[in-house]
């Protein structure tokens, strides 16, 4: 990276988001969250309303994401959300955020996910099951 920088060229950083701020600019209309994960990944359990194009489709499929507001990346952790963001950097788009901790924080974050009782991976949650 020093030597990237000392040849001039420019450094590029993606922006993150909190779980709780991405619930607040998502309940405002204020971005869009998308969620980067395997196709099973989603249907296993993702954010309320969120949509899925996994990270590796995204390339061909630039020309269905909105540019006229933030775009929220999310995955489990947060690893495959931030390469996402760099893969559509790279393509031009810059209004992209990466969501910290991805789905792993957002359910810490005691925020809503569907179906409803189910954890990350499928496994039904100790509250739902109590």
């Amino acid at each position: 990276i020093e030597a990237w920088s000392r040849a001039g060229r420019e450094l590029a950083t993606v922006a993150q988001t909190t779980p709780a701020e991405a619930a607040r600019m998502l309940a405002r209309g204020e971005a869009t969250v998308l969620d980067v994960r395997g196709r099973s990944e989603w249907q296993e359990s993702h954010i309320p309303g969120v949509a899925n194009i996994p990270v590796g489709h995204l390339a061909g499929r630039i020309a269905e994401l909105p540019t006229e507001q933030p775009l929220v990346l999310q995955c489990r952790t947060g690893a495959r959300s931030a390469i996402a963001a760099s893969v559509l950097m790279a393509r031009g788009m810059t209004n992209v955020v990466n969501l910290v901790g991805g789905l792993v924080a957002w359910r810490q974050a005691g925020l809503p996910v569907e179906p409803p009782g189910f954890g990350i991976g499928g496994a039904q949650s100790v509250a739902a099951a109590a």
